[in-house]
Order: C-alpha cells, then sequence, then structure tokens
C-alpha cells in the first residue's frame, strides 16, 4: 500500500480505489474543534477486512484578509 500522507482527502481516496483498494474516511477533530476546510490525511492504515482507513483533519492552509 502507497503512503498517502498529508494529501488532500479526495486526492488519497481516489488513488488508492483506482490501485483497487476499498477505502472508508474518518474525520478526526480537535476537542475546540477548528474551522478550517482543506481535508489532509493525517493516518492510514489497513484493517483486517483489507479495506483502507484514512483519518483526516480539515486545516485552514489559506489567509483571510483580516
Amino acid at each position: 500500500m502507497n503512503s498517502v500522507l498529508g494529501l488532500p482527502l479526495s486526492v488519497a481516496a481516489e488513488r488508492l480505489r483506482g490501485a483497487g483498494c476499498s477505502v472508508v474516511c474518518r474525520e478526526v477533530r480537535s476537542r475546540k474543534g477548528g474551522s478550517g476546510s482543506d481535508e489532509r490525511v493525517i493516518a492510514q492504515r489497513r484493517l483486517d477486512d483489507g479495506t483502507v482507513e484514512l483519518l483526516y483533519s480539515r486545516f485552514v492552509t489559506t489567509m483571510e484578509n483580516q
């Protein structure tokens, strides 16, 4: 299984599905929450049934005018 860590979630899932993998995605959030919209893969693992689980979090990646 190729590493997709740090990639946007949509790109990572598409890449793995293209390689024939079944993919499940789960969001990870801090207790404070966040206002980011850029979903990035922060962890991946292969489950017992062969499915690849992607854990992702939302990041703020653009600067807004203040």
